[in-house]
């Protein structure tokens, strides 16, 4: 198949397809849709030089300088990379803040670098338009479950907090706090609703005086530290606080240590994600494990699935397990 078989299916010249794939401007949209549908359709793959596009696409949010240097990026990395090369293919990295938001030219841009499937990452509850552009596309989310039909792999978040929580409370912990960073990624939201749960299946009752979530992301040092030192500084303050990340564990425990109080004497320390520097904390931190490497391989394996038509509408949701893992900043409440 050629350019001007796809030319004489879709109705339009062949100067038109060209002008599609190299998403210029000066195509009418509807004629635009038309041609992209046709090429879809057909399977038509333009030859530049490559018989076959190689390249798998991993969509994160690379504008955030914090994310890419952070252990969950690098690692999730790892994991896709050990996906993608195993295959001999290519991994090209896209912020997920610059792709086109219209299918149109999403699916113009796949064809233009060569992605035959690809891995969104990090997407928020604002990122609606994810699902519009992948519907009926290999490509999988990670860690958001965007709807029926949208292919994802994401960690059993809710189970991990929900296992900390009971934890604690056998431990004797009956005043809880905990510290959500950002209640825009669905991963955050699940971790609380964890916590909530665990609570209500203990016949506690949670005290809006220990609970600091942060809606939309926008927070600073400052706010988790007048945060903590509220939660601690008054009558029925928790005996345990538990942080949605590392990062903000290692916040909490910086701001718990200029209090003057100890871990875990006066007050337990709890987090998530068991990253790298979790044992370089003081004390080393009691977290729950999330298998990042894992999630980004398994992503990478439906994606290629799904292209390759290994893999089938039933087996696109997949939720890994979570370990609770115990250190040094968890002990028994003061009597």
């Amino acid at each position: 198949m050629n350019i001007r078989d796809v030319a004489e299916a879709a109705g339009v010249s062949t100067a038109t397809i060209s002008r599609v794939l190299n998403r210029k401007a000066d195509v009418k949209p509807e004629t635009r849709e038309k041609v992209l549908r046709v090429i879809e359709q057909l399977n038509f793959r333009p030859r530049t030089g490559r018989a076959e596009p190689d390249t798998v696409g991993l969509f994160a949010p690379m504008d955030n300088i914090r994310y890419q240097g952070s252990p969950y990026f690098l690692d999730f990395l790892s994991g896709v990379s050990h996906g993608v090369f195993g295959f001999d293919l290519n991994l090209e990295i896209m912020s997920l803040r610059r792709i086109p938001k219209t299918r149109s030219d999403f699916v113009a841009l796949c064809y233009e670098r060569r992605i035959c499937c690809g891995v969104f990452v990090q997407t928020t509850v604002l990122d609606t338009f994810v699902a519009d552009l992948i519907a009926n596309l290999p490509f999988v989310v990670v860690g958001n479950h965007l709807g029926d039909g949208v292919p994802n792999v994401r960690s059993d978040n809710y189970g991990g907090a929900y296992k900390m929580v009971r934890y604690l409370i056998e431990q004797g912990h009956t005043r809880i706090g905990i510290v959500v960073d950002d209640l825009r990624f669905p991963d955050h939201v699940e971790r609380f609703e964890g916590y909530c749960q665990a609570f209500a299946d203990a016949g506690l009752d949670l005290d809006e005086n220990n609970l600091f979530k942060i809606a939309h992301g926008v927070h600073s040092q400052a706010d988790v530290e007048h945060a903590v030192r509220a939660m601690l500084g008054r009558d029925g303050s928790p005996t345990a606080i538990v942080a949605s990340n590392t990062f903000v564990a290692a916040d909490v425990i910086r701001i718990i240590h200029s209090m003057g109080l100890r871990i875990p004497e006066d007050v337990s320390v709890a987090g998530f994600d068991d990253d790298v520097y979790s044992v370089r904390l003081s004390p080393p931190l009691t977290t729950v494990r999330q298998p990042v490497y894992e999630l980004g391989e398994a992503a990478v394996m439906m994606a290629l699935g799904l292209y390759r038509g290994t893999v089938g509408p039933e087996d696109t949701s997949v939720v890994l397990d979570t370990d609770l893992v115990i250190r040094g900043s968890v002990g028994p409440p003061k009597a």
